[in-house]
C-alpha cells in the first residue's frame, strides 16, 4: 500500500493526520483473498490509500489515469454498487460514511464479467498507454473471475469501508483531543505573549470561537464599582449591542454566572429561566457561559452561542471552555495590572512633561494647550477647558477649551462662588460629578449631563483658575482615581500658569522700559516723537508678512524700539542742527548705530537685537554704514528696519521740510528696491500698504502732526537738496 502526496486531500476536511498502518494490513489481506486490487480515494478522486494485487498489471496504470475513478464515483447514499467504466471495466464501490457525510470511497477492481472485445481492448490500450502485447499479458496474468462473485466482493468491500470509517472516527477523536490540548496550550501561549488588554481579550475570544466551533461570542468584564458586566469584545453581534450592553451582577445568565462563579450550558430550543430576552424557541441557540476567575474573584464572563452546523454544545465542550477561561482570566488580570501600571507611568510622564513646560516656556499660549492635551489624554475625556480668574473682576473665563462650542467659550463668565466652577475656585475643593447630575451645566454652560470633574488651580495659596474635564470616551463615570490624577495635573499646571502670568508682567515691564528708552531719544526733538514706535510697528508687520517665527518677530520689535538708542551719545548741537551738517558732524552722526550697541552691550538680553541696531543703515548695493555690507550679507533685522525707518522718515514732517505724500514715498521705495533696500522687504511692505494694514499707524501720526502744526518751523541756514527731495540714498541730515 502507498500513500501519495495527494492522499491528504481526502482527509483534510477532517483536519486529521491519519495513521494508515491498520488499514494497510487489512487492505492487503483482502486483496490477496479476493484477487481484487483495492483503492481508497476521496470524493474528488484524490488517492488516500491503494494496494495493487501482485498479479494485476492494469491497476497501477489506472492509478495514473485517475479521471476513470472520478467518472465512476457517484453519490450512492451509503449503498454498495457495481460501477462500469470504459472497456467494460467494473469496480465494486462502497462509500465511507462518517458523521453523516461521505468522506471517501473504497473501490475493488478492475474486473470483467466477460473479456473485452477487440475494440474495447484498443480503447483501453490507448487509455492506459499500454501496447497490445502488454495488455494481453496483463489479462493472462490476472484473468477476470467469471462469473464475478459480487456477494463475496461486496462483503469484503463493505468491511474495508467500515474499517476505514472506524479509523477515521478513532483518529478523529484522538485528533480532537490532541487538537484541544494543543489549542489550549496555544491559547495559553498566545494570550500570555502580550500585556495589551484589548489584544488579550480579542485573542481569548477568537481562540474560544475557533476551538469550539461557535457562531457568536462575547467577553464581558466586571465593573466592581458599579457591580455590572460590560461587553468589551464580541463576534457575530450587532455593534450597538456591544457598545450599549450592561448587565447587573446576578441579572440574566451572564450576571448569574458572574455572581455564582459557576458555568452554564444551554441546550438549543430550550428557554432558560434566567434568559433576559424573549425569543421564539426555534431561535434559541445552544450556548455556554463560563466565569473568568482569578484568586477566587470573578472578573468577568466568556459567552459562546450557536454551534456551527447546528446541534448542541456538549459537557465536554463546556469543560474545554472552562479550562480556556482559567488561562484567559490569568492573562486578563495580568493585562489589567499592566494597564494600571502603564497608566500610572503615563500619568507621571505627563506630569513631568507639564512640569517641564515651566522650564521650556513661560508663555501661556504654549502652556495651556499642553495642560488641555494631557488632561483629555490621561483622563480619556471628550471635552476639557481651563478657566482663569481675573483678580480685578473676580470672574472666571475660559482661556482654552477642547470639545466645547465657540459660543459657549466666548460667553461663559462665572463669578467667584457661583455655580460649580465658581464654588470650586472659592472653596478650593475639587468636584466629582456622576452622569446625569442636574447641575452639570454649571461647569461650562452646557446641557451635556455626562460625568465631569472640576479642580482648582492653586499655587502659593492663590487660586489662578479651574480645570474642567467632561465626558469619558467609553461612556463611564469618572472615579476617585481620575479626580486624584486631575488634581495632581492641576497642581503642576497652576505653577506653570502662575509663572507665565508673572513672566507676562515682567515682559510688559521690560517692553515698557525699552519704550521709555526709545521715547527718551524722540523727546530730544518733538518733531521725531513716535518715530521709534512707528518704525517698530512697520518692522513687525514686515516680519510677520515674511513668515518669521514669533521669537524672531519679537526680536524685530525690540530692535525697532532701540534702533536709534545710540543717538543718546550724539551732542544736541549736532542732533538738532537745523542746517547742513559738516563732514565731521555727519561722520559723528553715522556712528549712532555703533554707539547703540556699546550702550546696550552690558545687558545680555539685548544681544539678539544688535544686528538690527548696528545695520539698519546698510544699503543693498553696499553704500550704507557702518560696514558697507551688501545684499544678504546684511542681517535680516537690518534690512527690515532699513525699509521701515526710511519710509517713516520720508513721510514725516521735519522743521526744514514737509513729509512727502505716501504715494511719492511708495514710488521711492519701489524705485530703490534692489538698490538701497532689500527687494523682498519692499515687496512685503507695499502689499501691507495695499491691504490697509498701515492705516492705523498713519492716523496716529496725523493726530500727532496736527498737535505740532501750529508751531513755527525752523529755517535751514543752508539748503540740502537731498533732504528737500526726501531722504533716501545716504542723506546727510535727518532720518538716520
Amino acid at each position: 500500500m502507498t500513500v501519495g502526496a495527494e492522499a491528504t486531500q481526502g482527509i483534510d476536511s477532517l483536519d486529521l493526520n491519519l495513521n494508515l498502518k491498520p488499514l494497510e494490513k487489512f487492505q492487503q489481506t483482502l486483496s490477496l483473498a479476493t484477487g481484487l486490487s483495492l483503492t481508497v480515494c476521496s470524493p474528488t478522486a484524490a488517492l488516500v490509500a491503494h494496494y495493487s494485487h501482485p498479479g494485476d498489471l492494469i491497476h497501477p496504470r489506472l492509478l495514473e489515469a485517475r479521471h476513470i475513478f472520478k467518472q465512476m464515483i457517484v453519490s450512492s447514499n451509503g449503498v454498495f454498487r457495481v460501477a462500469e467504466g470504459p472497456g467494460r471495466l467494473q469496480f465494486l464501490i462502497q462509500p465511507v460514511v462518517f458523521e453523516g457525510r461521505v468522506l471517501a470511497y473504497v473501490m475493488g477492481g478492475p474486473v470483467w464479467e466477460v473479456p473485452p472485445s477487440a475494440r474495447q481492448r484498443e480503447e483501453l490500450c490507448t487509455l492506459l498507454q499500454m501496447s497490445e502485447p502488454e495488455f494481453k499479458e496483463a489479462l493472462l496474468k490476472h484473468p477476470a473471475p467469471v462469473p464475478l462473485d459480487v456477494a463475496r466482493g461486496r462483503d469484503m468491500i463493505i468491511s474495508l469501508a467500515e474499517l476505514t470509517a472506524q479509523i477515521f472516527q478513532d483518529q478523529q477523536r484522538q485528533s480532537r483531543s490532541l487538537s484541544t490540548l494543543a489549542a489550549l496550550y496555544e491559547v495559553g501561549t498566545a494570550i500570555s505573549s502580550t500585556l495589551q488588554l484589548e489584544e488579550v481579550l480579542r485573542k481569548v475570544l477568537d481562540h474560544a470561537i475557533s476551538l469550539l466551533e461557535a457562531e457568536n461570542g462575547s467577553l464581558m468584564l466586571l465593573d466592581e464599582v458599579r457591580s455590572e458586566l460590560k461587553m468589551l469584545v464580541a463576534q457575530g453581534l450587532d455593534e450597538q449591542i456591544v457598545t450599549t450592553t450592561r448587565v447587573n451582577l446576578g441579572e440574566g445568565i451572564s450576571g448569574w454566572v458572574a455572581q455564582e462563579g459557576r458555568p452554564r450550558l444551554l441546550k438549543k430550543g430550550i428557554r432558560d429561566d434566567d434568559t433576559r430576552f424573549e425569543r421564539p424557541s426555534n431561535e434559541i441557540e445552544s450556548a455556554m457561559c463560563v466565569p473568568l476567575i482569578v484568586k477566587d474573584r470573578c472578573i468577568g464572563v466568556l459567552n459562546l452561542s450557536g454551534r456551527r452546523g447546528g446541534g448542541d454544545f456538549s459537557e465536554q465542550d463546556l469543560k474545554v471552555l472552562t479550562i480556556l477561561a482559567s488561562h484567559a482570566a490569568s492573562a486578563i488580570d495580568n493585562a489589567q495590572l499592566y494597564e494600571q501600571v502603564k497608566r500610572q507611568v503615563n500619568e507621571l510622564k505627563a506630569l513631568h512633561e507639564v512640569g517641564n513646560a515651566l522650564n521650556s516656556s513661560l508663555e501661556l499660549e504654549k502652556i495651556l494647550p499642553q495642560v488641555l492635551f494631557h488632561a483629555t489624554e490621561l483622563l480619556e475625556a471628550k471635552a476639557a477647558s481651563v478657566m482663569l480668574l481675573d483678580d480685578q473682576t473676580q470672574e472666571l473665563s475660559i482661556r482654552i477649551a477642547h470639545g466645547l462650542p465657540d459660543d459657549v467659550i466666548k460667553r461663559t463668565r462665572v463669578k467667584l462662588g457661583e455655580r460649580i466652577a465658581g464654588r470650586v475656585a472659592l472653596e478650593r475643593k475639587p468636584a466629582l460629578l456622576p452622569h446625569g447630575r442636574h447641575d452639570h451645566d454649571d461647569l461650562t454652560a452646557s446641557a451635556d449631563l455626562a460625568s465631569a470633574l472640576c479642580v482648582p488651580l492653586i499655587t502659593q495659596d492663590k487660586v489662578v483658575g479651574v480645570l474642567n474635564v467632561r465626558g469619558k470616551k467609553d461612556g463611564s463615570d469618572f472615579n476617585t482615581e481620575d479626580l486624584a490624577l486631575a488634581s495632581r495635573l492641576a497642581a503642576v499646571a497652576a505653577v506653570s500658569i502662575s509663572n507665565a502670568e508673572l513672566h507676562d508682567e515682567l515682559q510688559n515691564l521690560f517692553v515698557n522700559s525699552i519704550k521709555a528708552l526709545a521715547n527718551s531719544i524722540d523727546a530730544r526733538d518733538p518733531y521725531t516723537r513716535g518715530h521709534s514706535e512707528r518704525v517698530t510697528e512697520y518692522s513687525v508687520l514686515i516680519a510677520e508678512g515674511m513668515g518669521l517665527s514669533p521669537d524672531d518677530v519679537e526680536n524685530i520689535r525690540y530692535a525697532g524700539l532701540l534702533h536709534d538708542i545710540g543717538k543718546i551719545r550724539i551732542r544736541d548741537h549736532i542732533l538738532n542742527k537745523p542746517g547742513r551738517l559738516t563732514d565731521e558732524e555727519f561722520a559723528e552722526m553715522k556712528r549712532h548705530p555703533e554707539y547703540g550697541v556699546e550702550i546696550m552691550q552690558p545687558v545680555r538680553a539685548f544681544h539678539k537685537v544688535f544686528p538690527g541696531i548696528l545695520h539698519h543703515h546698510e544699503q543693498w548695493t553696499g553704500g550704507g554704514y557702518p560696514h558697507r555690507l551688501k545684499g544678504e550679507q546684511i542681517p535680516l533685522q537690518g534690512r527690515i528696519l532699513c525699509v521701515a525707518d526710511s519710509f517713516d522718515a520720508m513721510t514725516s514732517d521735519r522743521p526744514y521740510r514737509k513729509g512727502m505724500p505716501i504715494e511719492q514715498a511708495i514710488e521711492e521705495l519701489r524705485k530703490n528696491a534692489g538698490v538701497q533696500f532689500d527687494p523682498d522687504a519692499v515687496s512685503i511692505f507695499l502689499q501691507l500698504i495695499d491691504s490697509g494694514k498701515v492705516n492705523e499707524i498713519f492716523e496716529r501720526k496725523a493726530q500727532s502732526a496736527n498737535i505740532l502744526s501750529a508751531r513755527p518751523r525752523k529755517t535751514r541756514l543752508q539748503a540740502d537738496p537731498s533732504e528737500a527731495a526726501p531722504p533716501v540714498m545716504g542723506i546727510p541730515g535727518r532720518g538716520f
